[in-house]
């Protein structure tokens, strides 16, 4: 079977109608994901999947403008509330965005990249999101469900470039099963 890229639409493009309600809010609302999380569950933790250089997947390429043979650096976790996986996160940063800040990148460990990273660097500047709707066919949702031995037949996606000094990197966050309802005020 061959695995497809997936459509990356703005707001404007997704029809909402396909998205469930519960999956809406958590697209759209919280701006940091990792704070508006804390604030639904007891415990919350990040849990290191991958974290390497490695090939880019071909929207990523297209998205940062990177050199499309050009290894990056590209980091996979699931945000966890309560012991479970509520999203799967992928960070991908392009060589020329590495330079000078490789070990920054690396030495994050299990804290949540955005507020050890992004929301402390006064450059920081973010874009619109783009969604996703990710069926078995997509390739980030294997590498959203696997690790977890995830079913759900249809994942919900976003994704943003941030800019640190005009350097881009792609934050995706993709939603899972046991997210829990969102609350207002996050």
């Amino acid at each position: 079977m061959e695995v497809l890229q997936h459509n990356w639409l703005s707001e404007e493009e997704l029809n909402w109608q396909q998205v469930p309600e519960h999956f809406q809010a958590w697209l759209q609302k919280p701006y940091i994901l990792s704070k508006a999380f804390k604030r639904h569950c007891d415990e919350f933790s990040v849990r290191l999947l991958a974290q390497d250089h490695t090939k880019l997947l071909t929207n990523e390429v297209e998205c940062l403008h990177a050199e499309p043979n050009q290894p990056g650096f590209v980091r996979q976790v699931y945000l966890q509330g309560d012991g479970l996986p509520w999203s799967y996160g992928r960070i991908t940063i392009p060589a020329q965005t590495l330079q000078g800040k490789q070990e920054l990148f690396e030495k994050v460990g299990d804290k949540p990249f955005g507020e050890a990273i992004l929301y402390s660097d006064p450059s920081m500047q973010r874009s619109a999101f783009e969604y996703s709707i990710l069926t078995a066919e997509n390739d980030l949702y294997h590498a959203a469900t696997k690790p977890a031995m995830i079913t759900q037949a249809t994942l919900y996606g976003r994704r943003s470039i941030f800019y640190l000094s005009d350097f881009p990197l792609l934050v995706t966050e993709i939603f899972l099963p046991d997210v829990p309802e969102y609350t207002l005020g996050d």
